[in-house]
């Protein structure tokens, strides 16, 4: 995991110290999911078809708790950020712990210089802290009932464990939402577009995701 973290900040770096002569801006996407709705495979499939990085929730933990990560490669990433701040950035030193403070300012700067390079990240309120920004904001959803399913079909488990697993799992993505940003996870409005996978055959619409994807992005060139 150190290995990739480095290389995550090195493509940020290289992004930002090039930018002044950049000619073609990469997207950016958020996707928020409910767990098993398969909107990190999703995810996944359109950071390669876009070719963007990919930053699940582990990687952005990892770099947003600097663990093993080299401190003057923070300190890159902390200065490049600074010139995006937002007020509710600021206000939010003010209402939680040194300790979520500390988590949280890497976790936005991360987010902050996404910008620079492009990429996909997949959630931790990413599509909150850069709703300011042209960034495509996907979150893909299902019932708990058809998630359950996927997630027993693909871990091998009963109906009944995956129906717990999955209701574990969206409650602590709701609460980490409503911790940090006082929003609801769940509100359609922070989005650019709600996908419901019980209802969607969401790869053979791949295609055309791709593409509205690129039109989103195209208008912000």
């Amino acid at each position: 995991m150190t290995k990739d973290i480095h290389e995550a900040l090195q493509i940020l770096i290289r992004a930002e110290r090039a930018r002044s002569c950049a000619v073609d801006r990469k997207p950016v996407i958020t996707v928020s999911h409910d767990y098993g709705s398969g909107g990190r495979e999703l995810a996944r499939k359109l950071a390669k078809a876009l070719d963007v990085p990919f930053y699940d929730q582990a990687l952005l933990n990892a770099i947003a708790q600097s663990s093993g990560i080299d401190s003057d490669l923070l300190a890159q990433l902390d200065e490049q950020a600074k010139l995006h701040w937002t007020q509710w950035l600021i206000g939010f030193k003010s209402l939680h712990r040194q300790e979520q403070v500390q988590f949280y300012q890497h976790l936005v700067n991360l987010c902050l210089n996404i910008l620079q390079s492009g990429g996909v990240i997949v959630g931790r309120g990413a599509h909150i802290i850069l709703a300011n920004h042209p960034v495509f904001r996907l979150r893909v959803v299902g019932s708990l009932e058809h998630c359950a399913t996927r997630i027993a079909n693909r871990e091998q488990i009963d109906f009944a464990a995956a129906r717990i697993k999955a209701e574990k799992a969206n409650q602590d993505k709701r609460q980490f939402v409503w911790d940090y940003f006082r929003r609801e996870l769940d509100d359609p409005r922070a989005f650019d577009l709600v996908l419901n996978s019980d209802r969607l055959d969401i790869e053979r619409q791949f295609p055309l995701l791709v593409e509205v994807v690129r039109a989103f992005d195209a208008r912000y060139r």
